[in-house]
């Protein structure tokens, strides 16, 4: 059976395995969810990954590569480390610039501070039982308990 979804899907077998191999290493709630663990760090990357890919969009070329028509509006490092306030727990994160200061990211704009009901969307989507390594928690079946007991 794996075999024939990978014929057909083999991008949705390797996210699988990938799953699976981050969630080797965790075995407890606390591991997967709390402050610092699995999740706070995957949110961490999936945020800054996204806001590299909003400020390309902007400035319209890739990373280490000529700006279009020589001069203007270049990346300018990252900002200064930002706390989000996430369901579960804060996350830092540091924002990419540019140097005329024209880049407004939309993941997380400037000022925001609270970044709740996205973190539980990528929750949601990635893992189900049959998908989580034998005793570890399935990030989705966790997700939803800790919603439900408050």
């Amino acid at each position: 059976m794996r075999l024939d979804v990978a014929r057909r899907h083999p991008a949705a077998i390797e996210r699988q395995d990938l799953l699976v191999e981050l969630l080797a290493g965790a075995r407890t709630e606390e591991e997967i969810f709390g402050q610092g663990g699995l999740f706070s760090q995957l949110t961490k990357r999936l945020v800054e990954r996204a806001m590299e890919v909003e400020l390309t969009d902007h400035l319209g070329y890739e990373p280490h590569q000529e700006p279009p028509g020589g001069t203007g509006n270049t990346r300018n490092g990252k900002g200064k480390p930002k706390t989000l306030v996430t369901e579960h727990g804060p996350v830092s994160i540091r924002a990419p610039r540019d140097r005329d200061g024209s880049f407004e990211p939309k993941i997380v704009r400037k000022r925001q501070r609270r970044f709740e009901g996205r973190a539980a969307c990528l929750a949601s989507r990635p893992a189900t039982a049959q998908g989580s390594q034998a005793g570890a928690p399935s990030p989705r079946l966790t997700a939803s308990r800790r919603r439900h007991t408050g």
